[in-house]
Order: structure tokens, then sequence, then C-alpha cells
């Protein structure tokens, strides 16, 4: 299957203005689980644009989803991931739309499909044995923390009140890998997707996304 794979510099472009996602224009690499695509396109996609680039909202609904694209890089030749984001009001303590990366290889005891994280997807994400979910929760001071309350660690790249502000984040993602499985034989771990989850919410609830790159 089709991978976006970095470039000899370090860089991938993982969704921004040149690497458009319109309904009409999802490339072959791009994974949508969880829900039907045509209603998907529906009821949780919409395209935009932010500062002259390409952005998307995404909207929780009644199903879980992922909108989420393959790709090819190890964690330490292109270990930084930047993103824009513009946050609706919600619900909980935490947004239900977040960021997702897949990761294999770091991971000494797995083999070569994982059989727990995400176990609602399909079988068309690449092999995979660790998971890192990046949040944006209501408690401000929880920004930088690692949660663990289930199979997907989560860490919350961002907390406090919405705004109708776009928020950027830069995250070192090879430390925060390490930070989260110290034991893991990082130098093997290789970044196998990136893209965006929602859980399932009784009321409709958007997060807008820009500039999406993994670089070195």
């Amino acid at each position: 299957m089709p991978r976006a794979e970095i470039t000899p510099e370090g860089y991938l472009e993982v969704f921004g203005p040149f690497a458009v996602v319109t309904d009409d224009n999802i490339g072959e690499d791009w994974i949508i689980e969880g829900v039907e695509l045509e209603k998907f396109l529906k009821n949780n996609f919409a395209s935009a644009s932010h500062d002259g680039s390409s952005s998307l909202t995404l909207t929780s609904g009644s199903k879980r989803f992922a909108l989420l694209r393959r790709v090819k890089a190890n964690l330490l030749a292109a270990p930084f991931l930047y993103w824009s984001w513009k946050i609706s009001a919600f619900n909980g303590d935490e947004h239900p739309v977040r960021l997702i990366v897949g990761f294999h290889g770091g991971n000494p005891k797995s083999g070569s499909w994982s059989s727990q994280p995400l176990t609602y997807l399909g079988t068309n994400l690449p092999p995979h044995d660790r998971i890192i979910a990046l949040t944006w929760n209501r408690d401000a001071a929880r920004r930088g923390n690692v949660i663990r309350v289930s199979r997907i660690p989560r860490y919350v790249a961002r907390g406090g009140n919405v705004s109708v502000s776009w928020a950027s984040e830069n995250i070192n993602l090879a430390a925060l890998y390490r930070k989260i499985w110290p034991w893991d034989e990082h130098v093997n771990t290789r970044v196998m997707f990136i893209g965006f989850s929602a859980r399932a919410t009784a009321k409709s609830t958007q997060a807008e996304f820009a500039d999406l790159v993994l670089s070195k």
C-alpha cells in the first residue's frame, strides 16, 4: 500500500499547502476508518483554508472514526512534529478530536502486527506496536503531561479554555516517545502513520487543523 516518505533532508508534509486533502482529493495513502466514506465526508469532514494554506475541519459524531496517512519515516531522522489547530467548545475534560501517531519497531516484544491499540480500526493500517494521542485538555496546568488511563498514552499538547485563535505546536516526538517507553529500541522505531481520530460524542464537536509536518 502507498506510504508518504520523508525527503532526504528529513521533511514530510503530512497535511498542508502541498499535501492538500479535500472531499474529492483523498489520496491512496490516507485511511478512513470507523465510518463509511460517504457518511464521513457528509458528517465528519470539511476542507477550508487558513493563512493561505489548506486546513480541514473534523467533527465528532455518533461513531468514532480516524483519518490517518500512512507514512514511512525513521523517528530519529525526523523527530519533530509541527501543526496548527483551532478547537471548538467541548464537554468533558478532553476534546474528542485529537492527533494520533503510530509507530513500529521499538517494542522488543512486538510481532509484525499490533493486536491491541485501535482495535476498532480495520486492517488497512501499517504494522504498529505503539500509539500516542496528542490532545487538548480543559485544564491548562496539564499541558505537557502524559495521561495513561488506557492502552494509548495521551500527551496533553495544549490545555485551557478554547478561543477563536489558532494555536501552533512543535514537539519533539522522539523525546516524547523515549519518555513514555524508555526501554524500547529507539534507533529502530519508525513512524508508520499520522493523522486524526475522534471518539463518539452525543454532541457534535469540531476541531480545525492545518500545516501538519514531520521534520528533522
